[in-house]
């Protein structure tokens, strides 16, 4: 009864107070903070756009706590997984489907996280379903638009503004048009990294316990695509003279500087995109784009594209004036097991001889092979995937954009 008497603007504050005095929420602590919180008339559940929540006056009023917990912490996670910005482009395909898609990447984590004490409940009418555990929106995204198009419907397409939940449902809006420049997402990234990287230091000197959500999501970001770039240069790089024009690299932590070795004469480089299916074509498009750039970068004598799953399913071979287009041209293939073996085999096999080697996957892989020539992993999504050969970058499919 003493909570019905408050405000919607008071259960606010107050619920968000006791998410911040909850243990494995105190690494959220600086997430909460940051943007205004509002509560209007007229709107049916909640919604943010990244920074800011509006909260619905009439739907909240109808809420016990533990629910309006729960829609406090799905609007906090909306911002601490950067959504809007992330998945931009995929509400451009689809409102609707985005919405929900980052919802059911939402929602399973805030079940997960209070299934025992109950603490935050989700309200009536939010979107769950467990065949999507583990996956992200763009996966979710995906799942949705295939059953979309089996059914006859075409997308609604980006000019169409999302909409609310039913009344009595909660399905929360996201305002993917927040107007914002882009010096301004970028402080805003900056700021939200930063929060939770405080909030998991304030969660670790309390002892709380901390939380595996945002630990993760603190966790500094390695960027692939200069992993991919100075792989690439410094592996096709060749000795023929040197020069103290550009230095080693791999001498200035000893206080050396000594002269890098050049080449007139560039060897032959392999991209290598996995196409078991595991990989999203959004994934493959723009690791080629990089592989594009790569080209025009260190300018290889010939450019092999390899798409293999249990072996290689598509060879084609591009020289250095055909490689700024490749991309429009590339006709991907392949579909099923996973097995990296077969790309060096079938290097031995065509007798080829490649300066390096980049392999797009998800480590998921029945065999890594035997090498002769340097191999770089970029592996999706599987941070537990740890090649024996080779150097590795892991990367999530959300930066693949």
């Amino acid at each position: 009864m003493f909570a019905r008497e408050l405000t919607v603007e008071q259960r606010l504050d107050k619920n968000i107070v006791a998410i911040m005095g909850k243990d494995r929420y105190v690494s959220m602590t600086q997430i909460l903070m940051i943007g205004k919180k509002e509560v209007k008339d007229g709107v049916s559940t909640a919604y943010t756009d990244g920074k800011n929540e509006v909260y619905g006056r009439e739907f909240h009023e109808q809420l016990t706590d533990p629910e309006f917990r729960f829609v406090i912490l799905h609007e906090n996670y909306h911002k601490a997984f950067r959504q809007i910005t992330v998945w931009h482009h995929l509400w451009l395909i689809d409102a609707k489907l985005t919405n929900m898609a980052a919802d059911y990447v939402i929602n399973i984590i805030i079940v997960d996280e209070n299934k025992d004490d109950k603490f935050a409940v989700m309200p009536k009418g939010g979107l769950y379903d467990e065949r999507f555990r583990g996956m992200d929106v763009q996966q979710v995204f995906d799942i949705l638009y295939k059953e979309q198009e089996s059914c006859g419907e075409g997308g609604s397409g980006g000019d169409e503004p999302p909409r609310e939940g039913e009344e009595g449902d909660f399905r929360d809006d996201h305002d993917w048009t927040a107007g914002r420049t882009v010096e301004e997402e970028e402080d805003l990234k900056v700021q939200i990294h930063e929060a939770l990287q405080s909030g998991v230091l304030l969660a670790s000197k309390t002892g709380s316990g901390g939380n595996r959500t945002v630990e993760e999501l603190a966790k500094p970001r390695v960027d692939w695509r200069q992993v991919m770039k100075d792989f690439a240069v410094d592996t096709m790089a060749g000795s023929d003279y040197t020069t103290y024009r550009r230095p080693n690299r791999r001498h200035y932590g000893e206080g050396y500087y000594l002269p890098s070795g050049m080449t007139d004469v560039v060897g032959e480089m392999v991209s290598a995109p996995d196409m078991s299916g595991s990989i999203g074509t959004r994934e493959q498009g723009v690791f080629l784009g990089e592989t594009e750039s790569l080209c025009k970068l260190v300018k290889p004598s010939k450019l092999h594209v390899m798409y293999w799953d249990t072996q290689v399913c598509q060879h084609e071979q591009y020289d250095p004036d055909q490689m700024d287009t490749f991309t429009s041209e590339t006709t991907p293939k392949g579909g099923g097991g996973t097995d990296a073996r077969c790309i060096p085999e079938f290097i031995t096999a065509k007798n080829l001889n490649p300066q390096c080697v980049i392999v797009l996957t998800d480590g998921h892989v029945w065999s890594w092979g035997n090498w002769t020539c340097p191999v770089l992993w970029v592996v999706v999504d599987n941070e537990s995937a740890e090649p024996p050969i080779g150097k590795v970058v892991h990367v999530r499919s959300g930066d693949m954009r």
